[in-house]
Formats: structure tokens, sequence, C-alpha cells
């Protein structure tokens, strides 16, 4: 990634110089790791900005399958927010980001099953083409390839770094790619260790490096600089506070050249690694010896000379990463404001869009032309500090929808083309290729579109564009349950026109035949200023045994209707995707008994709102709420997940809560995080550990079948724990005082079983249950077993 065109065009004077600096340096890295949060932000800043190379960070997965502290967002639309959260830290770092289609389809123990689940040769092969593509001199990879990695897919990660570095110098492996780009052979590939979480893998006889060293020219040192960076990944709650003092990296060489003279040695990284580059290290140096940074336009003549200069060498790999650079640095220099931009937020796929580049000279002795847009002659010459503005038209192609989630994906991976995984995101959007010339020379620069405003609070703001088709639907909940005393349903459907005529469609309702739906048609009339439609449809399900079906809606074209979905974060841009819109059809054999629950927000999940499908009244309240007085309307105290971590104050309402289920209530409890004692809230000690149980199909025993908890107000069996997703449970109980009772026992495939996924006991006339089980998965997915047995653990027989 790179800065946008407003960002690069307005750089400060030490920032001209640190880029000009940099077009010194030939050298590159890529660091190798997991998740979105597993890179050392920290090096990556010293790589990028003390040492001036060319750093990259390979994140094999999006984070799809983490938790989100900050929304309710799971799955993929996790992974699209921690994409931009890793693009934010980028930004402040000067790394470049890059991933794989690999997907992160949760907490993996081993590398054998995260490779089952990657397919491991694809994701190899795009591994072993992007390091052919940027030409890496180092390899550094975050995790080691074994036990003292953790998480299966760290173990992976370094699995696949270390065959990755031999691949890529192989003539033979992938020949479509040595056609392209040629082979590689990196000079070494290091383990950066570390010393935190539960091990100290660092040692003396290590290579150590020292990046404390505090950069004047951008105000801060490196620690300082990470601590910005890894703070943009608030869905994880990874905020940071700077650090300063003694800094100090190691690293443990894995393959290539031996090493004791930093990390580097034996790389050239000067203009002289390329052919006829002599002449322009000495013409760099005499520009940053004669810049001057209250007239940063009097390095112009010099730096056009050196791009002329660098044009006549031979086409290579640093040519063009500096030839574009370089550009950059032009830019800057002449002071020219450039933005391109849209007074509508949002066009109709296949519709004109009307852009306007706006183009100011800030400076009077610096000559400026415009010449031309998307190769559209122009030839206007532009004037210190009088603003122009050009109109110009283009197509809206392609809807605004995230490239990894086009196609069907598979359990473990997005099925994208090697060289399209690799992106960070989205590069088909509208946008203006501009041709300047400055000072007698041409340069061209591209600008995506972004929609103006002016906000009296935020005063101005710029947002991407989303390109939508004519009409989309929404629903208000995108899975409906049909039970033994409802199997008929009426679901709303509303539809929105985007363009601004009057319009007729009809929409066919896509279902298999042994569902009853009424209509299978439905007919639209858009007219009269009329923008949003709302319909009924009855669906009938059979008979409660039946499969779950998927809904979707066809247009006369035969495409699918889509739905626009948006998340808007303050530190991320807002963002757009328009999946299919489908309606999960799930025939559930549940008893509901009548109950009146209270929910206490955790750090963001959707049980609440997957209970309200059985038909439940609940409210939700935050911790400080809690009191005696409010408890008394209510049968029921549920707490979301992470509560404790989120808000510990919860804890000095412990009397309150044992109060309640000894008069009768049922307080249920779900998972929390093992640095926190969720048991300070209740009636009997237990702890519990990171332990957890992965695979999703793992068997489950129920050691006590007569168990009230699987008997009312449904009767739960093993084939209750079919058709899981994701895992079992995780942060398990590890001991709990005898009082408590722990009827379910379960585990990954060759390890021990446990008993800590579930702990109930009898506390007066109610009752306290404390779960591991991760039902904040299975209920959004509506898998039938998980809600009967959460409607068992809430709902006593009396």
């Amino acid at each position: 990634m790179g800065y946008s065109q407003a960002e690069f065009s307005s750089w400060s004077s030490s920032e001209i110089q640190h880029r000009l600096e940099k077009l010194q340096v030939l050298g590159s890295v890529l660091y190798f790791a997991a998740h979105p949060d597993d890179e050392n932000t920290a090096l990556i800043a010293w790589l990028a900005q003390e040492q001036k190379y060319k750093t990259a960070y390979l994140s094999l997965t999006r984070g799809d399958g983490g938790q989100n502290l900050i929304g309710k967002e799971i799955g993929v639309d996790l992974g699209l927010i921690r994409t931009h959260e890793l693009l934010a830290a980028r930004a402040r770092d000067q790394g470049e980001q890059y991933f794989s289609s690999a997907l992160d389809f949760g907490f993996s123990k081993t590398p054998e099953e995260t490779f089952e689940f990657w397919e491991k040769e694809e994701v190899l092969k795009e591994a072993v083409g992007l390091i052919r593509k940027i030409k890496p001199d180092v390899i550094i990879t975050r995790f080691p390839p074994d036990s003292r990695g953790g998480h299966g897919h760290h173990q992976a990660s370094a699995m696949l770094a270390r065959e990755a570095f031999d691949v890529a110098q192989d003539p033979a492996a992938y020949p479509e790619q040595v056609e392209k780009w040629g082979t590689w052979k990196p000079k070494r590939l290091l383990w950066n260790t570390y010393n935190f979480g539960r091990g100290d893998y660092t040692s003396p006889d290590q290579i150590q490096v020292d990046i404390s060293q505090y950069n004047s020219l951008l105000g801060h040192n490196y620690a300082e600089a990470a601590a910005i960076s890894r703070s943009q990944h608030k869905s994880q709650g990874f905020g940071d506070a700077p650090r300063r003092g003694q800094y100090t990296e190691y690293f443990e060489l894995i393959a290539g050249e031996d090493t004791d003279e930093g990390l580097f040695k034996g790389v050239d990284t000067s203009w002289e690694r390329v052919e006829s580059g002599k002449a322009i290290k000495q013409l760099l140096s005499e520009i940053i010896q004669k810049f001057d940074p209250n007239r940063p336009q009097a390095s112009l003549p010099l730096l056009l000379s050196l791009k002329s200069e660098m044009s006549q060498l031979e086409d290579s790999f640093w040519v063009d990463q500096k030839l574009h650079d370089l550009d950059e640095v032009i830019l800057a220099c002449s002071g020219l404001y450039m933005d391109f931009r849209s007074d509508k937020d949002q066009y109709v796929q296949g519709a004109q869009v009307v852009g306007e580049l706006v183009l100011e000279a800030r400076k009077h002795d610096v000559e400026v032309e415009l010449v031309s847009i998307n190769q559209q002659d122009q030839n206007k010459r532009i004037t210190a500090n009088q603003p122009i503005s050009v109109k110009h038209n283009l197509k809206a192609s392609h809807i605004s929808h995230p490239f990894w989630l086009e196609r069907p994906f598979h359990k473990g991976r997005f099925d994208v083309e090697t060289e399209k995984s690799w992106m960070a995101y989205n590069n088909d959007v509208p946008l203006a290729d501009v041709r300047l010339r400055i000072q007698g020379v041409d340069l061209n620069y591209k600008l995506p579109l972004q929609y103006y405003s002016v906000s009296p609070v935020y005063g101005e703001v710029r947002e991407a564009v989303s390109i939508v088709p004519e009409i989309t639907a929404s629903v208000h909940e995108d899975m409906v349950l049909f039970s033994k005393t409802e199997l008929e349903k009426t679901i709303s459907i509303t539809f929105e026109k985007h363009s601004s005529e009057n319009m007729q469609a009809a929409i066919k309702v896509n279902l298999g035949k042994d569902w009853e739906v009424k209509p299978r048609e439905i007919a639209l009339d858009f007219k009269d200023g009329e923008t949003k439609l709302t319909k009924e449809i009855v669906i009938k399900a059979s008979n409660i045994n039946k499969s779950s079906s998927v809904l979707t809606l066809i247009n006369s074209d035969g495409n699918t209707i889509k739905q626009v979905k948006r998340l808007n974060y303050s530190h991320i841009p807002k963002l757009t995707s328009q999946p299919d819109l489908e309606i999960q059809l799930i025939p559930v054999d549940i008893e509901t008994p009548k109950k009146n629950i209270l929910y206490v927000n955790g750090s963001g999940d959707l049980i609440p709102s997957s209970l309200r499908l059985l038909g439940y009244e609940i409210d939700e309240v935050q911790g400080d709420d809690l009191s005696a007085e409010l408890l008394a309307d209510y049968d029921v105290l549920i707490f979301g997940v992470r509560a404790l971590n989120v808000d510990p104050s919860l804890a000095s309402h412990a009397k309150t809560i044992n109060q309640f289920a000894e008069n009768g209530g049922v307080v249920l409890m779900q998972y929390h995080v093992a640095n926190v004692d969720p048991s300070v809230i209740a009636p009997y000690p237990f702890e519990i550990n990171a332990a957890r149980v992965t695979q999703e199909d793992s068997e489950v025993f129920i050691k006590d079948q007569t168990d009230p908890v699987f008997n009312f107000p449904n009767a739960i069996t093993a084939d209750d724990f079919n058709g899981w997703v994701q895992e079992r449970g995780l942060y398990f109980v590890s001991s709990a005082d005898n009082n408590y009772r722990m009827p379910l026992e379960m585990a990954d495939t060759n390890e021990e079983l446990s008993s800590g996924s579930l702990i109930v006991a009898d506390v007066g006339q109610g009752r306290f249950v404390y779960t591991s089980i991760s039902f904040f998965r299975q209920l959004p997915a509506g898998v039938p077993g998980a809600f009967k047995l959460f409607v068992n653990l809430f709902s006593l027989d009396n």
C-alpha cells in the first residue's frame, strides 16, 4: 500500500527529506506471519523508516476467526475490519501490506490441521509468487515452526516461510511465475525471537539489533511509532502506550547465509546493485546535499534530471520501484494540491459517475500543466493560487464488494487467483489517471474517486464512493427459525431502488419446491419518487424434521439480489460490502418456556438477537445498571462473552447476583479470557485457563444423561452436537468447587477428555451456570442443538 494522493502531495519538508534519503536505499524485507496483529510493528517501523528498506508484511489471513472487542461483527465481516486495521497500521509505520487466500478458520492446535484447511499447496504457491514478485533480500518470521509457536496457524506460517524460501529459488517450481518474475534467492531467513506470553526465546548468542534510535525528521523513536501503529488493531484490544529507552530485537538464523554484522550482511543496498546505477547514486547524494527545506521546489530541476537518468536504465525491479517513489517526491516538492472528488457517495452500477479533479499550484516558481485525464486531452495551465476544477465522467463498472468475497469460499481458503490474493483491497475503484507536466516533464498519477463533504464537527471528510446495483434488498433478520408450534413464518423484505427513475421489476423467490412459498414472484413498482418498497412472503415448512435451506432472490437477468452492508468505525474508512441476500431457514425441534431475560452486554455478540428468533423478549443492559430492584422483574440473567473482561466493576454486584439465584433465578455466564477471575460473581469458586477444544466435530460425551440441563425443556443427546461451527469451546474451567456439576466431556483428537466446558450449580431455589462452549458462534450460525442446549441451561422445571 502507499499514501493516498492527498497525503503525499502535502508532505512536510522533513518528510520529503526522509523520502529522498529512502531513494538511496535498495534493500527489501518481507515479514511473514499468520494474522493481523502478529507483526512486530516496532521492527517494521525501524526497517522502513530508520534503515529505509522496502518493508512488507505478509499476513497469511485476514483475521476472520478472531473475536471482536469493538462491535458484533464476526467471521468475514471481522476480517474486513481487521484488513483495514492492518492498512491503518502500515500507513503509520510505512510498511506495505500483503495477504494470501488463507482463511482464519479459528484457533488451531496443530499445523497439520491448519494445512488441511488452508490447502497448503495453494498458499505455498502464493507465498512463493509474492517472494518472486517483490524480491526480498531478507525474510523474517514472527514464529518458530514448532510447539513454541503455540497457535497452529503460527507454526504453519513459519513452515511455509521456510519452504517458500527454498522453492522461490527453484526454476522448476511454478514455471508460470518464473516466466513472469524469474526465480529469487533471498540472502537469509531469520526468526525474530521474542520474550512475551509464555516464553522467552531470546538468547545472548542470537543476532541482536538495537532499534532504540530517535528519528529527528519524523519526530519519534520506533517503539513510539509502533505504539501508534499497533493501536490501530482496536477490534483486538491492542491499544499500546509508547515505550522509550533501550530496545533490542533478537534474531535466529533459519536458512541462508550466516551473519554477525546485522540483518543485511552481504547485501549491496546502494544503487550500485543496479547496472549503471553509480551515476544515480552520485546524483541522489547531490540532491540530498542541496535540499533546502524552506524551498523544496528548488530541488525539482535535479529531481527531474534524476528521473530522466533513471528512465534510461535497463528495466529492473528496483528501477521501477524507485521511479514510482521518485514521482511521489517530485509531486510533493512541487507543492501541487490535487484531489479527485464526487459530491455523491453512491452510484448505480453501469451509470455515469461524475468526478471533479481539483488542482491548485501553491508555488509561484513551479510550472504545472494538466495534460490529460484518463487519456482525454486537457492541456490546462495551472496558475499559482488559482485553483481549477475539471469535470470528468467515468463508468461505474464494479459494485463495491471485497474481491476475496466475490466467489463462494472454502472452509479454509478464499477462492481467488494467486496474484489477486496478495492484494490488500480492491483495485477496481473509479479513478483518474492524471498526466501532469511539471517544469516541462510529464508524470502520471492515479487518484481514486472520493466522496467529499464538510462536517460541522469533523471538518473536511473524504470517504470511498460506493457502487451499488440498481435494486438491493434487506431483511431485519437473515435467519428464520421454525419450531413445532410455528411451522409458518411471514418474512418482510425491503427493496431499495438506487436510480432516480420510476421502474418496475419482477423478483423471483429462489427456494426448493419442498417449501411452500407465497408468492414465488414479487412484483415491484417504484413510482412517484419511491425509493423503498416492503413486501411480505409467507413460508411454510412441511415438518420440523426437514433440512435447513437458504432462500435467495433472483432478478429478471438471473442475478442474485444483493444486500448493502456498511461498517463505520472511526479508526478505519467506512466500508461497504454487498453479499447476496440470503435468508437461512432452519427448522428446530425445540420447546421454549416463557422467561423474562436480562442480558448484560460483554464485548459484543449476537446471542440476544439469536434468542429473539425463538420469540424471547430480552432486555440488554450494561453492568452498572444491575440492581436488586431491576432483577426483580426477570427470571434469567445472562452475561455476554467476556463481560468481566470488559467491565471489571461487575464484581461489585456479586452479592446481588447470587441473591437473585437463591431466590429462584438462573444466572448464565459465558466464557471469559483467563486474565480475569469470573468466579468473583459466582456462588462457589472455580478457575479457568486457556484450554479449548477447537475441532467443531470432536466427540462430546454426556456424563449424566439424567441431569436436568439435558432434559428440560428439551431432550439433549450426543446428536445435538452435530453440525457445530469453528470450535466447541474456549477458555475452559480447569477446576471447580464440588458444588458444581460438570456434566459434559470433550477433547480434540489425541488429547485427554476435559470436563471444563460446562459447570452447573444449584443455588437456593435457582441455578448458576458457567459455560465455555462457544454459543456466541453457534447460535448466529443457526445450529439447532446449540439452541436447544442454551435454552435448557436457563430453564428451570418449577
